[in-house]
């Protein structure tokens, strides 16, 4: 029985070992894991879809090559520009494992941003906008050579021939100036022609620069831009911008670099070019001004050069002015040319116009102006040294004629029948004088010479005629200078240059002397420059309470004042002082508004006294309408101050003008030493002053 059951245990043993080797051979013919997967690639946005295509397996274990992992079926990644080895590892529930493994290639199209080189492949250059019929595509550099020698890819540009033809990129990063100023590019072209960079969509208003391609196929061209700081998102070109060349040109490596400075400054001369001096003329040098599209004002700069002008020697000088940038850009240089030629022994124009006076007003002994007594002799012999040689027909070249005293030391008009004349109701002698330039230390004198009939206090008293050589002279001698003169009686005038400039006497040097406009004359007695009218009407005269507005532009400054000089024809307590400063412009003046209209029936001329440290100034006078935007217009009228250092009465006749004071004009305008010509600040200080101002 114990062997029995001892065999059915060994049976049941050996069924138990059939039936496991019998499970085994089952269980290897399982189906088999395999991996793998496909995917597709968005480029664009560098995004990759995995699609799984494994077999026999319940789990996936991605590695994208970059470092990451999923466990995803199917997963999604985004990947920058690359090349990444992606293995998929697969697995079952038994253990069974396979792997696959693939490359993905990632290109994401670049935008446009400088630097421009058209050599990246995947840079979108065809995102180019052109306009008015360009045509514009990337291709093989046709030449190699010149700036860019480099055999590669370049833009080109098809212009038709119409005007302002070109193309812009909007870029992707903004071209920021604020520290980098300069954009530089190789450009193509077979012919001369001139290409505009401009800068647009930005932070400040777009800016432009124009610069010239000499035609000799590559070259390199700069463009800097002087701006303080902004950035911009579009670059447009334009070929011939305004012209209309037609050609294919082409364009390579736009970049942006440190600031390059390779525009010259500019050279503006101040006053003329060409200027003419006589011998012995003092010559002031009026400069020149220099400026820089990067440096700005650099006038202090300037060098001047060239010849030094001795005004002593007749001759033709150049003055030369040249200055560089701090880049070392040199300007063109600038020349003036100063002419001193031998100074004129005659004049070359005839005096100043006289003013228009009422006939019971003025007594002409000489001049156009005004209807002249029948003089009897104008070269009496007293046994002075130009006897027989004075001329009152000499015409200095503009057919006004004037009285000349050639071989002079002095001189007499005998008024013969025409005297005895009673100018007593005369206030003033005037008299336009010219004497050469080279005669620089002499003194001329005048007096009538008032006696006969039932003539009254001093018969003769000479009185200075104050002379700038080499220029008219016009001045107004009042009768209280000739002390104790009644001029009741007057038969003769007498002009004497015995003197030395000191008033020491010379008997014994003559010269030679030129006179026009000899007369009497009193202010007015009736408006409207000698038509009647009303009676001459006082504007201002600075000695009752209305004080004058004030003064204009760049400092310059003004106030009622002590006239500082109480004789000749202004012996008031009161003027206005007018400081023309240093670096104020060169047109400041003065101005007053008045309460209400000027009074249209107190006739168009007006007339002001003024005193100039300076001989021949030009001063302005102008009338206008405060405040007026509309149809009002503003005249202005211009006359010189022959005379330094004295009073003297200028006269702005507007009846020549279209001019209606019925208007409403109630604002009057000065200009002491104005010249339109000028642009600089004024150099030095200067002091006028102003009184009298009238209406007539």
């Amino acid at each position: 029985m114990k062997q029995l059951i001892k065999n059915f245990k060994l049976l049941s043993i050996f069924i138990l070992i059939i039936s496991f080797l019998g499970c085994e051979e089952e269980d290897a013919v399982l189906p088999e894991v395999t991996a793998g997967y496909t995917y597709t690639v968005n480029q664009d946005l560098g995004k990759v879809t995995f699609i799984n295509i494994s077999e026999n397996a319940d789990n996936y274990e991605w590695t994208f090559g970059d470092g990451t992992t999923s466990k995803e079926i199917n997963p999604t990644k985004i990947y920058p520009t690359g090349e990444y080895t992606v293995t998929l590892k697969a697995t079952n529930v038994s253990g069974a494992t396979a792997s696959f493994e693939d490359k993905v290639y990632i290109n994401i199209p670049i935008p446009v941003r400088l630097p421009i080189t058209f050599d990246g492949e995947n840079v979108r250059y065809q995102d180019v906008s052109t306009f008015n019929g360009t045509a514009f595509e990337v291709v093989d550099n046709p030449d190699p050579s010149g700036s860019n020698a480099t055999a590669s890819k370049v833009g080109a540009l098809t212009n038709s021939g119409a005007q302002w033809e070109g193309f812009f990129y909007d870029i992707d990063a903004p071209l920021d100036l604020t520290t980098d100023k300069t954009v530089k590019m190789n450009f193509w072209s077979n012919t001369p022609v001139d290409v505009l960079l401009k800068l647009e969509e930005g932070s400040a208003a777009p800016i432009e620069i124009v610069r010239s391609h000499g035609g000799t196929g590559w070259e390199e061209m700069i463009f800097t831009f002087n701006i303080s700081s902004a950035t911009y998102n579009r670059v447009t070109f334009f070929v011939d911008g305004p012209g209309n060349t037609a050609g294919t040109f082409y364009f390579d490596d736009i970049e942006q670099v440190p600031t390059v400075d390779v525009t010259a400054p500019t050279i503006t001369l101040n006053g003329d070019a060409m200027v003419t001096i006589s011998q012995g003329t003092a010559y002031n040098d009026a400069g020149a001004n220099a400026t820089d599209d990067l440096d700005g004002d650099i006038t202090a700069n300037i060098v001047v050069g060239g010849d030094t002008v001795d005004v002593n020697t007749i001759g033709t000088y150049t003055i030369t002015y040249n200055v560089s940038d701090a880049a070392g850009n040199a300007a063109a240089e600038v020349t003036r040319t100063v002419e001193v030629i031998a100074p004129p022994t005659t004049p070359t124009m005839s005096a100043p116009v006289p003013p228009a006076r009422d006939a019971g007003d003025v007594i002409s002994i000489f001049g156009e102006s005004y209807a002249n007594i029948a003089v009897g002799n104008y070269d009496p012999n007293w046994g002075q040294s130009g006897h027989t040689q004075v001329n009152t027909s000499f015409d200095p070249g503009d057919g006004n004629l004037v009285l000349a005293y050639p071989n002079f030391n002095y001189q007499g008009t005998d008024f013969g029948a025409a005297g005895p004349l009673d100018a007593s109701a005369m206030e003033y002698l005037h008299i336009d004088i010219w004497v050469p330039s080279t005669v620089t230390d002499r003194m001329v004198k005048v007096s009538p010479i008032n006696a006969g009939g039932s003539a009254t206090g001093t018969v003769e008293i000479l009185v200075e005629v104050p002379v700038t050589p080499g220029s008219w002279n016009s001045v107004d001698l009042p009768k209280s200078a000739f002390t104790g003169m009644t001029w009741d009686s007057v038969i003769q005038m007498k002009f004497d240059g015995q003197f030395n400039g000191d008033g020491s006497a010379n008997t014994t040097t003559p010269f030679d002397i030129f006179l026009d406009n000899i007369y009497f004359y009193k202010s007015p007695s009736s408006g409207g420059g000698g038509g009647g009218g009303t009676t001459a009407s006082t504007l201002l005269n600075f000695e009752d309470s209305v004080a004058f507005t004030g003064a204009f532009d760049g400092g310059a400054n003004g106030a009622i004042a002590t006239n500082p000089d109480q004789s000749g024809i202004n012996t008031s307590a009161n003027v206005y002082q007018f400081n023309k400063v240093a670096g104020s412009a060169w047109y400041s003046g003065m101005f007053h508004i008045f309460g209400s209209d000027i009074d249209a029936t107190k006739g168009t001329t007006f007339k002001v006294k003024i005193w100039s440290p300076t001989a021949n100034i030009n001063v302005r006078f102008q009338l206008e309408k405060e405040g007026n935007q509309g149809p009002i217009p503003t005249y202005n009228i211009d006359q010189t101050v022959s005379q330094a250092n004295t009073w003297v009465e200028l006269t702005f006749d507007f009846s020549s003008t279209a001019i209606n004071l019925a208007d409403g004009y109630d604002k009057i305008v000065i200009f002491p030493d104005y010249d339109e010509s000028n642009t600089a600040p004024v150099g030095s200080n200067a002091i006028y002053y102003i009184d009298d101002i009238t209406q007539e």
